[in-house]
């Protein structure tokens, strides 16, 4: 899905001459009072560049971080939240949702989570976290000490350690075609 929308957006790399090749610049927003989500946000950049996009951490205060999230003028953002115990996700999915920055707004997403928080089945998670998995702009990523929840079988070559959840990202692979 993101190959199709990034070759969409850019045009097939095969399609056009080096010189003819669109590029794109995007920055990842980042509060600057944690010296770790920096650092963070700065793998990831560095991970997410390529030939045909160039991506950079962009620091900031608390202030200024939320007063964008808000405005909704960021390219991506690296950000935490943390979720009631049952993991509802309806504020970071719902069109109105006060964790939804990005403005996201998905009538599928919205009745398979009112399908799956009215009935609790577990088809109707399934459900949902597939278009979760096809449709949401983020990577849901969880870590605690040593461990690092995603979805099964989407993220490979993640290494945690005690202090870096994101030791040696540079082998992470992210497949959003599998689980």
């Amino acid at each position: 899905n993101y190959v199709r929308l990034l070759n969409e957006a850019l045009g097939p790399l095969e399609s056009a001459s080096e010189s003819d090749q669109k590029t794109v610049e995007l920055t990842i927003l980042v509060n600057n009072e944690s010296s770790f989500k920096v650092a963070a946000a700065q793998e990831i950049a560095a991970y997410l560049t390529g030939s045909r996009i160039k991506v950079t951490a962009e620091a900031v205060s608390w202030d200024t971080f939320i007063s964008r999230l808000e405005s909704c003028d960021f390219d991506l953002f690296y950000g935490e939240c943390g979720l009631t115990a049952d993991w509802n996700i309806a504020e970071l999915v719902r069109s109105d949702g006060m964790l939804n920055y990005g403005r996201y707004a998905s009538d599928t997403t919205e009745t398979l989570l009112n399908a799956y928080l009215s009935s609790g089945s577990t088809s109707a998670l399934q459900a949902l976290w597939q278009n979760v998995l096809e449709e949401v702009p983020f990577v849901p990523v969880c870590f605690k000490s040593t461990s690092v929840v995603t979805t099964e079988g989407v993220v490979t070559g993640l290494e945690p350690t005690d202090s870096t959840p994101f030791y040696r990202l540079d082998t992470l692979k992210i497949q959003l075609d599998k689980g």
